[in-house]
Formats: structure tokens, C-alpha cells, sequence
């Protein structure tokens, strides 16, 4: 899956065991393909192999949220399948308009430890 917007009406997210914000607006589940470059000091033409690929799950959730960049928990989407064991906080933005609702993105990225 190289990258979709997930409609989220129905689904809810927590990160280390709490509810993050107010409820969710859109989830972004994205995949690079971790190549590694091979090319070698007499090659004419790059040459990449496959290398280790990396998730990134960006979401947006009504209200502030308290998590800052860092934290490190489990994630979980209720209604979308799969989840991160060993999530980090990667940034945190908080927007607020005159009239209208704040909404805070928070992205995640896997980490080599839940907590």
C-alpha cells in the first residue's frame, strides 16, 4: 500500500493505552520502499536493492492533544487492520481556526520499543 486516506466515521484511535483527542478525522497510512543504493564506483547506471521499508501513520483528531514528539506506546485504530506495537511520536501540530474547531496531526513511526 503506497499511501490512502482512510474515511474515518466510525473509528477511534488510542497511543499507549489513551484516547487520542475527540475523536478521529482522517487517518494517512504511508509506505516508503527502504531502497538501499548498490551503484558502484564503475557503474554508468545506479543500481538499488530492496531495503528495510518504512511506515509512517499520520493521524488527525479533534482537540488537543497532550502526546509530545518522543512518546513511545502502542498504537491502535479501532475498524482499520493492523496497528503498531512499538509507535513513536514523530510531530505534533495543533490548528485552530476563528470559528471553527481545533484539530491537532500527530504522526507516528514503528520504534524498536514500545516504551
Amino acid at each position: 500500500m503506497a499511501k490512502s486516506d482512510v474515511p474515518a466515521a466510525d473509528m477511534t484511535a488510542t497511543f499507549a493505552g489513551s484516547a487520542l483527542g475527540e475523536g478521529l478525522v482522517s487517518v494517512e497510512c504511508a509506505y516508503s520502499g527502504g531502497l538501499v543504493n548498490t551503484t558502484g564506483a564503475g557503474d554508468s547506471v545506479q543500481s538499488w536493492e530492496a531495503g528495510i521499508p518504512d511506515l509512517t501513520v499520520t493521524l488527525e483528531v479533534l482537540g488537543a492533544v497532550s502526546t509530545v514528539p518522543g512518546a513511545k506506546g502502542a498504537l491502535a485504530i479501532t475498524n482499520l487492520a493492523g496497528s503498531i506495537a512499538a509507535a513513536i511520536v514523530g510531530d505534533v501540530s495543533v490548528r485552530g481556526e476563528r470559528l471553527g474547531e481545533k484539530t491537532s496531526t500527530v504522526q507516528f513511526k514503528t520504534s524498536s520499543s514500545g516504551s
